[in-house]
């Protein structure tokens, strides 16, 4: 049995493989702002799904952290865990082992092998309660894009200079409309949204020039409400002489983290 863990900002979801890579159970639970806690909540968490025994567990964490030391040191949105370790501290209650990855990277992983035979150069974009992503080359990871951080890109927004991630995240969505994703049924609110995230695909685009972007986090799975109005405002604004990505939702939008978890394990284990 694989053990795999996808670390949210806001949500955190636990889901066992069999042998056979076949998806057997999941649950989810809050992510609380203090590692400690949070522990506490995962161990409850694993020990009430994982009723079988397991062999490995994946875990995947937002922000940056060190795969081969399993320190985290920067947490990603919400989460103020550094100099924390996952892998140290799940290897002292389980005693197995214990793989660690960025949530964005491991996620494209995924992404990247499902859509093999279709497209050589793939981006992966989760957009959640920050912006994250990470970019594949023939289901190889670009060396020079391995801390992929798009959504701390500032950008000209409203007179301002700010990050991407404070006004196109599932996070600024609530903040700026007092609405969950799920709740939005105005397409003005869907353009608009559509427009804030295109700003930011416009700059990453004409650098790393991917064949396709695949779109998962919580936005993700909304990924219909608002393709129109994206794949217009790219086809506007982009220059011709750039090659126009597919714009397409992840295979998996809410669970690509944990299949990439698997993946993971798969190559390590």
């Amino acid at each position: 049995m694989y053990l795999t863990i996808d670390v949210g900002g806001t949500k955190t979801l636990v889901a066992l493989f069999n042998h056979n890579y076949k998806l057997i159970g999941k649950t989810k639970i809050v992510t609380n702002s203090s590692y400690h806690h949070f522990l506490k909540d995962l161990k409850k968490a694993i020990d009430n799904l994982a009723f079988y025994d397991f062999d490995y567990i994946g875990i995947a964490m937002p922000g940056i952290v060190n795969s081969l030391s399993g320190e985290i040191i920067h947490g990603g949105v919400n989460l103020s865990w550094e100099n924390t370790n996952p892998v140290i501290d799940l290897h002292k209650i389980y005693s197995k082992p214990v793989f660690i990855g960025n949530d964005a990277n491991l996620a494209g992983l995924y992404e990247s092998t499902y859509f093999k035979d279709s497209f050589s150069r793939l981006m992966y974009l989760t957009i959640s309660t920050g912006i994250g992503g990470s970019f594949y080359v023939n289901q190889q990871m670009d060396s020079q894009l391995a801390s992929f951080e798009p959504g701390k890109i500032i950008l000209d927004h409203n007179g301002q200079k700010i990050e991407w991630e404070k006004f196109a995240s599932g996070k600024s969505i609530v903040e700026t409309y007092g609405m969950f994703a799920r709740e939005i049924k105005d397409e003005s609110i869907w353009k608009e949204i559509a427009e804030n995230i295109a700003k930011g695909l416009l700059t990453i685009v004409p650098v790393i020039q991917p064949e396709v972007i695949t779109f998962g986090g919580s936005i993700g799975t909304f990924f219909d409400k608002y393709s129109r109005y994206l794949n217009q405002s790219i086809a506007k604004e982009l220059d011709t002489a750039i090659p126009r990505p597919r714009l397409i939702q992840a295979n998996k939008p809410e669970e690509a983290v944990v299949y990439g978890c698997l993946e993971m394990i798969k190559l390590n284990a």
